[in-house]
């Protein structure tokens, strides 16, 4: 039985594209990045995202610096950002149902934490940031450490294949959703324990405790 759900942010609870494409364009020039569409964005959700950047033939090596400043940059976008149609009720409606929520993400806690303010959202019992676009496990594994969860009652609720495979690396369950930044094909490859398409989904899959 789940009784702790952690969830991703970007592209689970929020739909950050539009921004993240802005962002992109801003640094284009400073970091030489290639050209990129929301059509040309479409076609990579069904890869990987370190095959992504092969595809675009965009050096590796360079993506953490990148990342950094995009998530600084992501920042003065915040104002513009909003939940996924519905996103707010379910949250309401699984704290009212007993279980406890966490939000674990690639994207800073300050970033987070400003637009769960700004949309008075309040149902979180943390917030916790993974450094950088790998190495999630090891964030994970300190999650459930610091707010004592057992693994095997935690519920990661994710939109990537890296989610799955860092909840399989920490040996936690992963719920894939199909609305975010890569394709359901993409996200089945993964083999995640549970996949839905709505948000509405979700409840049916985790009934009060």
């Amino acid at each position: 039985m789940f009784t702790s759900i952690i969830f991703d942010f970007d592209g689970t609870l929020v739909d950050s594209r539009e921004i993240f494409l802005l962002v992109y364009r801003r640094l284009a020039s400073k970091y030489q990045l290639p050209e990129l569409t929301p059509e040309k964005l479409e076609t990579l959700k069904d890869l990987p995202i370190v095959d992504r950047f092969k595809a675009m033939r965009y050096p590796l090596y360079r993506l953490p610096r990148v990342y950094r400043e995009m998530k600084k940059a992501y920042r003065e976008h915040l104002p513009s950002l909003q939940p996924y149609p519905g996103i707010k009720d379910i949250l309401a409606a699984l704290a009212g149902r007993g279980y406890i929520l966490h939000i674990l993400s690639s994207n800073s806690r300050e970033n987070i934490a400003q637009f769960l303010k700004v949309h008075q959202i309040d149902f979180f019992s943390g917030v916790t940031s993974s450094p950088g676009l790998f190495g999630k496990h090891r964030t994970i594994n300190q999650l459930t450490r610091d707010f004592r969860i057992k693994k095997r009652e935690a519920l990661y609720v994710g939109d990537e294949l890296r989610d799955i495979e860092a909840c399989r690396t920490a040996g936690i369950s992963i719920l894939a959703v199909t609305w975010g930044y890569d394709s359901p094909a993409l996200l089945s490859r993964g083999n995640p324990d549970f996949m839905v398409d709505r948000p509405e989904d979700i409840l049916e899959l985790l009934p009060p405790l």
